[in-house]
């Protein structure tokens, strides 16, 4: 038992020393200033795209930009293209906005909002990319919005954009920057130092579920649930961007909507109207949607798998000692994204994480009660 405390201790002195440096110090520094052609709007709409219906829907006053829709359905805003540079590796965007009356809308990324698209040789935005900087309903005060983004290689092109994506209400934007930055030299070490002690505890904290003894099947099958979990946490942008587009490939292919056809069956009532081929942008709509749906999903499964496992496994431990265990490693599993290059941690899968932990428990001992109940009595 004290073992299990000091391993615990030491999880959650590694999370804390993680969430630490990120939260706490400073990682970026400048090294290309500026990016953006009027970005403060001291030259008026000088140098971005414009894109609106009527004329009062974009509106300047003391270098505020006052973006306007009155309905549902439109997209007024402002947009410009900067072309990648050698050595542009991460740049960071960033912007004061504000936002008042912003209905929802029918897609979640319909909302005022900010963003920065990559783009590939061909001019096509890679949406499967990180790309939101801020997005908004409802009223907000004036606040400062950043994000440092890392370029693939694939990237030959960034789109600033700043819209009312087919919502009603008001944004305000200002100060636009984009800049290139690159890490501290001494956060890069802090963040390699991490890592190493990260891989050098992990051996020393698992060690125990590979042990010979009673339900070690069970224990290693919580080992490889934690590897999987860890897997997918780790697993790199682009490796998520390729399969994405295989995803992606695969359901708009030939043959998926050949099987659909055949999967169909015809109907022998009167000759419909002739219906208009369904778009191809409602098809990536979809698939887009399924993509993000299925990420949520897979943070509440593989957890809510895990801890039904482990509360199956070490059934006479109170649910109070499992919980503690399990919450941590939600917490840690999220945490060590701030370690990869290019992911981020967010509160919401962590959120998830935790959310997934407590059905699984919950589930795990309500099994272990309705088993016990069904035992004859002797």
């Amino acid at each position: 038992m004290i073992l299990a405390r000091s391993r615990l201790l030491v999880v959650l002195a590694l999370v804390t020393a993680t969430l630490v440096l990120f939260g706490l110090v400073e990682r970026y520094q400048v090294r290309q200033p500026q990016l953006l052609q009027n970005g403060d709007f001291s030259n008026g709409l000088s140098g971005w795209q414009k894109k609106f219906d009527r004329a009062d829907q974009l509106q300047l006053d003391q270098g505020i930009l006052r973006i306007r829709s009155v309905q549902a359905g439109q997209s007024p805003g402002i947009r410009q293209i900067i072309e990648r540079d050698p050595g542009m590796d991460h740049v960071r965007l960033s912007a004061w906005v504000r936002h008042t009356g912003v209905a929802p809308g029918l897609r979640i990324w319909n909302t005022a909002r900010l963003l920065l698209a990559q783009r590939n040789s061909h001019g096509d935005r890679l949406w499967e990319l990180p790309h939101m900087v801020n997005q908004g309903r409802g009223d907000s005060p004036w606040r400062r919005v950043s994000a440092v983004f890392w370029l693939p290689a694939q990237v030959n092109s960034v789109e600033i954009i700043a819209e009312l994506s087919q919502v009603a209400g008001q944004m305000q934007v200002r100060d636009l920057s984009l800049e290139v930055v690159q890490e501290f030299t001494a956060f890069t070490m802090a963040r390699y130092g991490l890592v190493a002690v990260w891989l050098l505890a992990l051996p020393w904290l698992i060690l125990p579920l590979y042990r010979p003894g009673p339900a070690r099947r069970r224990r290693l099958a919580v080992v490889l649930l934690g590897a999987i979990i860890l897997a997918g946490v780790l697993l790199p942008q682009t490796a998520k961007t390729q399969v994405h587009r295989l995803a992606r490939d695969v359901l708009q292919s030939d043959w998926v909507a050949s099987i659909k056809a055949m999967q169909a069956k015809p109907k022998v009532t009167a000759r419909p109207a002739a219906k208009a081929p369904a778009s191809t942008t409602d098809g990536s709509v979809r698939i887009v949607l399924g993509w993000l749906a299925a990420q949520k999903l897979g943070h509440v499964g593989f957890f809510a798998l895990l801890a039904l496992t482990v509360t199956l496994t070490w059934r006479r431990q109170p649910w109070q000692r499992l919980c503690l265990y399990l919450s941590t490693f939600a917490v840690a599993a999220e945490t060590l994204q701030l370690l990869s290059l290019d992911r981020n941690a967010t509160p919401m899968d962590a959120g998830l994480n935790l959310l997934g932990t407590a059905a699984g428990l919950a589930l795990g001992f309500y099994m272990i009660r309705v088993a016990k109940s069904l035992r004859p009595r002797t």
